[in-house]
């Protein structure tokens, strides 16, 4: 049986990656930083030599740019990123580099399409989307780490920008998972995604995916609603439960930082 192919952009220490490893998955890891590709070239050679993992360290870019800036955060290497003013609002602990850079349409050409994109890399994740719109092909599965209201220090980002791409591309079905409950969540026994495996989430795993990710769905428009009065600040009950019949409960907090889980009807 042909293994199932994933993509995990941005995959810092490797926490992700290692995850879809012990499920059986192929995977195909990007991560930016020199320094922390280089410790998970050293941490999965034996994946690597198998063939099971592909690591690439670049970064991802929504233009024919060969190399790119990237900002590395000294104290937080969890915070690197292309994007000059990402959490500067946060810390000033920043260097600048200079990296090779790719697109996703590249990544795909070379690799193939995945069954599931996981991206996470600090306020450039549209420019993964933004690839998946100009190939007009979609994984079966994407999931997107999501603005809080501290990300970008001038506050002019877009918000919703990522929402509308992962509707643009087709997805239709969405859920949330909230980053800062993973340490409780378990995997399911017997598995609905590649194999079983005991695996311990904290603050730099992304978590259960597909259809091992068993929290409410919403459509773009309930989503939407919940999300932007999350975003602002409107400590309000949603309009949703007044046309849709759904509990107006919200799946955001003010201490919560929050991936987005697209799929395809």
């Amino acid at each position: 049986m042909t293994q199932q192919l994933v993509f995990d952009i941005g995959m810092h220490v490797g926490r992700d990656t290692e995850f879809y490893l012990k499920k059986g998955f192929r995977v195909v890891s990007v991560e930016a930083n020199p320094a922390l590709a280089a410790a998970a070239v050293e941490r999965f050679r034996s994946e690597l030599q198998s063939g099971q993992l592909v690591i690439v360290n670049k970064a991802l870019v929504d233009d024919d740019s060969k190399t790119i800036e990237f900002y590395l955060n000294e104290k937080k290497d969890d915070w690197g990123t292309v994007l000059p003013t990402w959490n500067r609002s946060l810390s000033e602990q920043f260097r600048r580099i200079t990296v090779p850079a790719i697109r996703l349409e590249d990544l795909v050409s070379e690799y193939g399409l995945p069954y599931y994109l996981k991206i996470d890399i600090e306020g450039a994740d549209v420019y993964c989307l933004r690839s998946l719109i100009r190939m007009g092909r979609v994984p079966e599965y994407t999931s997107v780490e999501l603005m809080t209201p501290n990300n970008m220090a001038d506050q002019k980002a877009d918000c919703l920008e990522i929402l509308a791409c992962l509707r643009a591309v087709g997805y239709t079905k969405f859920q949330i998972s909230d980053q800062s409950q993973l340490k409780s969540v378990r995997c399911p026994n017997p598995p609905s995604e590649g194999a079983y495996v005991d695996f311990k989430f904290d603050g730099y795993s992304s978590g259960l995916f597909g259809k091992e990710l068993q929290t409410p769905t919403y459509s773009i428009d309930q989503l939407a609603e919940l999300y932007l009065a999350y975003f602002y600040g409107r400590q309000r009950r949603s309009l949703l439960s007044l046309f849709a019949g759904q509990s107006s409960e919200s799946p955001f907090h003010a201490k919560g930082w929050f991936d987005i889980h697209a799929r395809k009807s």
